[in-house]
C-alpha cells in the first residue's frame, strides 16, 4: 500500500513538473524578411491612401517546406523567400486576389473574389474554379481559405466553411457548386480534417472555441475570460502536437487594440499568450500563421516596408 501511495505522489510531482514546463515555455522572435517599399524586384509596391486606405501586401503563406510566400498585391506578383528569409524570386503576372495557400509541391492557390485560381510553382495558371454565388464571400480581415494535409481546399465565410476542391491521386479536382453548398460546416478544419473549430462569443469579456467532430457534435468547449474586452477572435490552426491557436484582439481601457496569439492544450488549458506588434501601415487580411511545429509567423507592414517576424519556441 505504501509503495502504491509513493508511486501516486511521484506521478503527481511529474504532472506538476510538466505543468511547470508549460509555464516556462518561451518564444523568441526574429525578423526573417525585411524589405522596403520600392520598384526593385525584391521590394514591395505601395499605394498611399488619402481618400482610400493605404494598400500594400495583404496576405501571406508559410509553405510546407518552410518557404515564405507574400502576395505583393500592388505589383500583382507573389514573392517567394526561403525559410531563412532570403529572397528567391517573383511568381506570376497580374495576379489578383485576397488570400493564398501553397501545397506540398508549392503550387499556389489564390482566392480572387468568387474564383479559386491554381498556379504552378513557376507562376503559370492551370485551373480556375468558380465558387457558388450562394456563398457570397467577403474580402477582408478574418476571411480566407485553408489547405489540409490531404490537399483539400476550404474557404471561410463568417463562422462557416465550404470545401471547394480535393486532391485525388495527387491531382487537383474541383468540386461542383452544388458540392460546395453541400459541404457547408460550422467552423474551420485542422490540418488533419478530423476536428473542426468554431469561435463562439458570449460577451465582450468571454469567448470560447468549440471543438467539433466530423458528425457535427461538440467534443469540447474551450472558454477564455479576460478583464479587458475581446475584439476579433479567430481560430488559426492546430499544430502536430495538438496545441490549438487563436488570434485575438484585446482592447484595453485606453482603446488600444493588442494583437495576441493565445495557445491552448487539447484539454482546453491556456498555456501561453504571445503579444505581437499591432501598428500596421497598410490593410492586411491575414496577419498570422502557425506552422506544424507551433512556431508563429506574422506579416507586418510599417512606414519603411514589409516584415515577416517569426516567434520560435525555445
Amino acid at each position: 500500500m505504501f509503495n502504491k501511495l509513493k508511486i501516486f505522489f511521484i506521478f503527481l510531482i511529474f504532472l506538476n513538473f510538466l505543468n511547470t514546463l508549460y509555464c516556462l515555455e518561451n518564444y523568441v522572435s526574429k525578423i526573417l524578411v525585411s524589405e522596403r517599399w520600392g520598384t526593385k524586384s525584391n521590394e514591395f509596391g505601395l499605394i498611399k491612401g488619402q481618400e482610400i486606405e493605404t494598400i500594400g501586401p495583404n496576405t501571406f503563406n508559410i509553405g510546407r517546406k518552410g518557404n515564405i510566400f507574400i502576395f505583393d498585391s500592388v505589383n500583382k506578383v507573389i514573392k517567394k523567400y526561403d525559410k531563412k528569409g532570403e529572397f528567391i524570386s517573383n511568381f506570376g503576372n497580374k495576379i489578383y486576389g485576397s488570400n493564398i495557400v501553397t501545397d506540398d509541391n508549392e503550387q499556389i492557390y489564390v482566392l480572387d473574389g468568387q474564383i479559386l485560381h491554381l498556379y504552378t510553382s513557376s507562376g503559370n495558371i492551370v485551373e480556375s474554379t468558380p465558387i457558388s454565388k450562394d456563398i457570397q464571400l467577403d474580402e477582408g480581415y478574418g476571411e480566407g481559405m485553408k489547405l489540409d494535409d490531404f490537399g483539400n481546399i476550404f474557404i471561410k465565410k463568417s463562422q462557416k466553411s465550404y470545401q471547394i476542391s480535393k486532391r485525388i491521386n495527387g491531382k487537383f479536382k474541383k468540386l461542383s457548386e452544388k458540392e460546395h453548398l453541400k459541404s457547408e460546416r460550422f467552423g474551420m478544419p485542422n490540418r488533419k480534417k478530423n476536428k473542426w473549430f468554431k469561435i463562439r462569443r458570449e460577451n465582450k469579456h468571454r469567448t470560447s472555441i468549440q471543438v467539433i467532430n466530423d458528425n457535427g457534435n461538440i467534443l469540447k468547449e474551450i472558454s477564455d475570460n479576460i478583464s479587458d474586452s475581446f475584439g476579433t477572435v479567430l481560430f488559426i490552426d492546430q499544430d502536430k502536437f495538438g496545441f490549438i491557436y487563436a488570434e485575438t484582439e484585446r482592447i484595453t481601457d485606453d482603446n488600444y487594440v493588442h494583437l495576441e496569439v493565445r495557445k491552448y492544450d487539447e484539454n482546453g488549458n491556456l498555456v501561453k499568450i504571445v503579444e505581437l506588434e499591432n501598428s500596421y501601415y497598410t490593410t492586411v487580411y491575414k496577419k498570422i500563421e502557425i506552422d506544424d511545429f507551433g512556431n508563429i509567423y506574422q506579416l507586418l507592414t510599417t512606414p519603411d516596408g514589409v516584415q515577416i517576424i517569426k516567434w520560435e519556441q525555445q
